[in-house]
């Protein structure tokens, strides 16, 4: 597993996007984005982050593709999944916790909330 706190964000929205990297890298952490799901499981294979920000809901390839992908190869299986998404329904939220991700998060996010929840996945507590 990578040791050095990069953390791949795969997010379609560049306002979530710039939030999350702005937060995360004012927080002293490598950041690598993805705009599409294809691309991050890419990135993903490539980089080996110490962890994953997974938007659910993305054009072309959902987030639950991408967490089958990501879980089917060897390399990535291991990574921590955090799912970040505005789906707040309860049988939503049971789908997205049912489906192998490590953690999930609502949009809006909570600031001092998401970092605990980041910093419990890197173990830098």
């Amino acid at each position: 597993m990578n040791k050095d706190n990069s953390i791949l964000i795969i997010e379609d929205n560049l306002k979530n996007m710039k939030l999350l990297h702005d937060i995360l890298q004012m927080s002293g952490y490598k950041v690598i984005q993805a705009f599409t799901g294809k691309d991050g499981v890419n990135l993903a294979k490539k980089y080996i982050p110490s962890l994953i920000l997974l938007d659910w809901q993305l054009p072309e390839m959902s987030g639950g593709e991408v967490l089958i992908e990501l879980r089917n190869n060897p390399d990535t299986s291991k990574i921590p999944v955090i799912v970040v998404s505005a789906l707040a329904m309860p049988e939503s939220i049971d789908i997205i916790r049912n489906s192998g991700c490590d953690d999930y998060i609502t949009k809006p996010i909570n600031v001092p909330i998401f970092l605990e929840v980041v910093k419990k996945y890197l173990a830098i507590l």
